[in-house]
């Protein structure tokens, strides 16, 4: 396998070299060739046609599937179980506004 090897450029004689690192010789990235034609092949599918009625499609199915979860969210919320859940938000909410005690002293109940 081909690989690129970038490196930085030597500073041993940075009078910062110790605040930024503690590496003893120069930083050195490693990438090999597949990666970066992967990474060219990609780019082009993206902006290809194809590519593009993809990206649109992706966002309107995403925004579907928000509202379908928004919707079950306000239909959990409206179940007569959770009424506990909301009195205590609401509980807590208000703690943190500073408008009541903590939960622990007994006020507010």
């Amino acid at each position: 396998m081909e690989v690129t090897v970038y490196e930085c450029e030597d500073r041993t004689d940075c009078p910062y070299k110790e605040k930024c690192t503690k590496a003893k010789e120069n930083k050195r990235l490693y990438i090999p060739k597949s990666f970066l034609e992967k990474c060219q092949e990609s780019y082009e599918n993206i902006l290809s046609e194809k590519g593009i009625q993809y990206r649109m499609n992706r966002s309107i199915q995403l925004e579907g599937d928000f509202r379908v979860l928004k919707n079950d969210l306000k239909k959990v919320l409206d179940n007569r179980e959770n009424i506990v859940y909301i009195k205590y938000r609401t509980f807590w909410r208000s703690t943190q506004a500073g408008r009541r005690g903590s939960p622990g002293k007994g006020v507010g109940r």
